[in-house]
């Protein structure tokens, strides 16, 4: 059974450098703040980084004092059973509701997986998928 909710996603972009990754990831560990989930590429000398965290205004916070501030974006946070076609029902909701999905990003481990969606309309996203 899927349940989903509102969540915060931070949105760092930064110059894209060997070992940026560990330079974010770095102060969070120190002061024991847990990721639940992260979403990274790098784009024409950018580095882009999604994170997912337990406590996000601890996370913006000490990001903020390491030099890397992010933006903070509402997103539905969506933790379901990791088997075939759970994605299809969330995407089919999705659509025969008429709202469109901006991105979507999902990590499983242990049968059980968290899907990420920035959509058109997030509370009605939640309502929908609730």
């Amino acid at each position: 059974m899927a349940k989903a909710r509102l969540g915060k996603e931070i949105w760092i972009e930064t110059k894209d450098e060997v070992g940026k990754l560990a330079k974010i990831c770095g102060p969070l560990a120190e002061k024991r703040l847990n990721l639940l989930g992260l979403c990274a590429w790098a784009e024409e000398g950018t580095a882009k980084v999604l994170l997912i965290a337990e406590d996000e205004a601890k996370v913006s916070e000490t990001l903020k004092s390491a030099g890397l501030a992010g933006t903070v974006k509402e997103v539905i946070l969506v933790e379901c059973d990791n088997k075939p076609g759970t994605l299809l029902e969330i995407a089919q909701k999705l659509g025969k509701n008429n709202i469109g999905i901006h991105a979507c990003y999902a990590t499983a481990s242990g049968g059980k997986s968290l899907v990420v969606l920035a959509t058109a309309d997030n509370k009605k996203a939640l309502g929908v998928l609730g």
